[in-house]
């Protein structure tokens, strides 16, 4: 039997389209990473809907807490709301308003520090607006780390900002650390993930939009443990999904 994985949203030619097609016309199943990611599919492609399935990846909580408790460095000031955002720092990932908005919330009296976890080609492009926007002091770029865990489960607010996403992990290790989270609209898949306004904000991918998420749990603390205890009430987990791919193999 022949399934494909299907992760991302699609942004291309309807020659592209045409082609892929014929491809997966081939396969006996599809699964998709999230709800969004299949609506997208079916907008562009003729496979019968009874050949797709929404699979969302499983994940171990266990090895995520225990890791979390792990010393971390740089530790964080308690004298400053801390954000972290995780993830490879490219285009798509939206890293580069970063600067912006940390320039904006500084700005309205907030003290801010931004720790960016991962790298990728655009990290010197984060760094040359940290620069034009002097915040080199209040954005910090980590690179990669093997462990960025202790730094989610210890951050006052966890922010998401690509521009597209089709079902962010990372925003699932988020929520089960318990954290307030901001993520953004093109991020298809977090309407799986997130309900805006009950356990975390999904905002518009623009600098106007994260400064005004983030600015609103900054200064509504009850909005933010509200958004910490029901968050952890989603199954992120992904319990159950691999019996979707069992019963697959056994029909």
């Amino acid at each position: 039997k022949k399934v494909a994985w299907i992760h991302g949203e699609f942004n291309n030619s309807e020659d592209h389209y045409r082609r892929m097609n014929g491809y997966y016309d081939r396969m006996d199943h599809l699964f998709f990473v999230s709800g969004h990611t299949l609506e997208s599919f079916q907008k562009h492609f003729t496979i019968p809907r009874s050949r797709c399935s929404v699979y969302y990846n499983p994940i171990d909580k266990q090895e995520i807490v225990t890791k979390a408790q792990l010393s971390f460095d740089p530790s964080f000031d308690p004298a400053f709301v801390n954000l972290v955002t995780v993830g490879r720092v490219s285009g798509e990932k939206g890293q580069d308003m970063i600067p912006a908005v940390t320039r904006r919330l500084l700005d309205m009296g907030h003290h801010v520090r931004w720790y960016v976890i991962g790298d990728g080609d655009m990290r010197s492009r984060v760094e040359q607006l940290c620069r034009e926007q002097g915040v080199t002091e209040s954005v910090h770029l980590l690179g990669t780390r093997t462990n960025p865990y202790p730094f989610m489960a210890n951050c006052d607010i966890y922010v998401q900002p690509s521009y597209t996403e089709g079902y962010s992990t990372t925003i699932c290790e988020a929520g089960m650390l318990g954290k307030a989270i901001v993520g953004t609209k093109p991020s298809g898949g977090i309407y799986d993930q997130i309900t805006d306004g009950e356990d975390g904000f999904i905002v518009e991918a623009t600098v106007d939009g994260l400064t005004d998420g983030v600015k609103k749990l900054i200064e509504d603390e009850a909005l933010r443990r509200q958004f910490e205890t029901e968050i952890q009430k989603k199954n992120f987990e992904g319990k159950g999904e691999i019996q979707k791919f069992l019963a697959f193999l056994n029909q």
